[in-house]
């Protein structure tokens, strides 16, 4: 479409929903550095139709913005990994707030300083006390159990996101664990070798675990990120598919997926 990003912006007053797609489509095909002031000076235009196709505009380069700082977040050697679970919560979860995930966090932390979690069994307690559970290998894992804010919420998640949780909780008291797969499930091993593994109940084991290998936090989170892909796949949920494999890829255009969820 060889028309200048102004008039672009202008078609969009009169638009229906299928030529907005098309508008949109070349809009955001355009550098940023050209589209952001376009739309932050169409933001407040007087014909309403406009305002609502920017403001749609507007949620969509957001949306893009996630999608591709979570991208960046797997592949750092050094991510939060709470910080990247957040943003994992929001591919899915997409109108939920970010403040009240990490206000959820902060109680988590908070609560875990009336325990002694200087070592491994008062990290047992502590997650056992807040009725942590992970979800058992032959049940079906929901998106929602990879998901930060409702894992808090429910108490009921995935093993790699509850190692997450209790790692970062140890960490907050001076005890370095790490994240291990050990026969078939995430756990979590100290220096001493003990063996903390969620889906057991917490089981806590002094030996066992001492081979297993080790997952940084950005293998962690591609992990989880990749499982709520696979599930969105196979519930043929197209919106999620498109955004998780953008996010997981790291690219903006989703063509390497095979047909229906790229074309032909």
């Amino acid at each position: 479409m060889n028309v200048s990003p102004e008039k672009l912006i202008s078609l969009l007053e009169d638009a229906d929903d299928n030529s907005a797609v098309s508008l949109f489509s070349a809009l955001l095909a355009m550098p940023e550095s050209v589209l952001l002031p376009l739309v932050a000076a169409a933001q407040d235009s007087p014909d309403a139709a406009l305002r609502k196709r920017i403001h749609q505009l507007g949620a969509i380069l957001i949306l893009r913005d996630r999608r591709r700082g979570f991208a960046a977040k797997m592949n750092a050697p050094d991510t939060d990994i709470i910080d990247g679970l957040i943003d994992l919560h929001l591919q899915w979860f997409d109108s939920d707030s970010r403040r009240v995930i990490d206000d959820q966090y902060r109680l988590f932390i908070a609560d875990s300083g009336k325990f002694d979690l200087s070592r491994p069994q008062g990290v047992v307690d502590f997650m056992r006390f807040r009725g942590f559970a992970a979800t058992a290998l032959e049940d079906i894992a929901f998106p929602e159990h990879f998901c930060l804010g409702a894992v808090l919420e429910s108490g009921r998640g995935c093993d790699a996101l509850l190692c997450a949780l209790a790692k970062t909780a140890a960490a907050a008291q001076q005890l370095k664990l790490s994240t291990v797969r050990n026969m078939g499930t995430f756990s979590l091993r100290s220096a001493d070798n003990t063996i903390i593994t969620p889906a057991g109940g917490w089981k806590i084991e002094t030996s066992g675990g001492e081979k297993a290998p080790e997952y940084s936090d950005a293998q962690l989170l591609r992990y989880a990120a990749q499982s709520v892909f696979a599930y969105a796949v196979e519930a043929d949920s197209f919106r999620y598919i498109y955004t998780l494999a953008a996010a997981v890829s790291g690219k903006d255009s989703v063509d390497f997926l095979p047909y229906p969820f790229a074309g032909n």
